[in-house]
């Protein structure tokens, strides 16, 4: 179990008084970094879970679930970009996942987002037309028929 601060602290000052280096004086910054998040792996993961969750919070009015249909299961919940052009946004910003919903707390939870399953984001997606690198009906029917080709290629194959 991970000592608290006091304990550090503590800790600190009886080495320092004793003239005991620290156990790892050559590492560098990244080697320091990589080995705290070995050791406390499983707190930083419950932070950034309870982070997630005050953020979903947020934009759920007041409850973690779906504006839409109140689905409740935090693997299923996402942040929705109301106006839609949310991948742009998210790469104006740099910042995805967790540096996401950081920024979003940063800047006084803009009201611009909601909270959304991911179903209701895919239907959203669909009635809005908001394919990322499928403009239009047509270019999703070019392939879906393109699709459909090779799915009968495939079969043929398998025949001869």
């Amino acid at each position: 179990m991970a000592k608290s601060v006091a304990e550090r602290v503590r800790d600190y000052r009886e080495r320092k008084s004793k003239g005991i280096k620290p156990i790892f004086r050559n590492e560098t910054v990244a080697q320091r970094v990589r080995r705290y998040r070995r050791v406390h792996y499983d707190e930083l993961e419950e932070n950034r879970k309870l982070f997630k969750i005050e953020v979903l919070t947020h934009y759920g009015g007041g409850t973690c679930a779906c504006v839409e249909c109140g689905e409740n299961r935090n693997a299923c919940l996402t942040i929705d970009h109301i106006e839609g052009s949310g991948r742009k946004h998210r790469k104006a910003i740099k910042a995805e996942g967790h540096g996401f919903y950081m920024w979003l707390k940063k800047n006084g939870f803009p009201g611009e987002f909601r909270t959304l399953c991911m179903n209701c984001q895919w239907v959203k997606r669909y009635k809005n037309r908001e394919y990322n690198h499928l403009n239009t009906v047509a270019s999703v029917a070019s392939v879906a028929s393109v699709a459909k080709q090779g799915v009968l290629l495939l079969a043929l194959l398998f025949v001869a």
